[in-house]
């Protein structure tokens, strides 16, 4: 019992040391998707509906706590009417 809860301690001290380290390429990308999606006067749910995928994903993105996918890219680009190209401006 004594070890699992041990476990489960340092598994929750990695991911908090995981969250407080943002990827600055996926934060960039984030911005940039939360930028245009404001500009439409969208919600990130409507974003979600959209591009079909959760809002909750479309939240991690956007904070940049989400590696996306190339597929993931184009859906959210297409529902926010751009490029993938544009949506990775100034990223690097």
């Amino acid at each position: 019992m004594l070890l699992k809860v041990n476990r489960l301690k340092v598994h929750k001290a990695f991911k908090y040391l995981n969250m407080s380290r943002r990827d600055p390429v996926l934060s960039a990308f984030g911005r940039n998707v939360r930028r245009r999606r404001e500009t439409l006067d969208l919600t990130q749910e409507g974003l979600a509906e959209k591009a079909g995928l959760d809002r909750s994903y479309i939240s991690n993105v956007e904070r940049g706590s989400r590696n996306l996918s190339l597929s993931s890219i184009v859906r959210i680009a297409k529902a926010l009417r751009t490029t993938a190209s544009d949506l990775c401006r100034d990223v690097h």
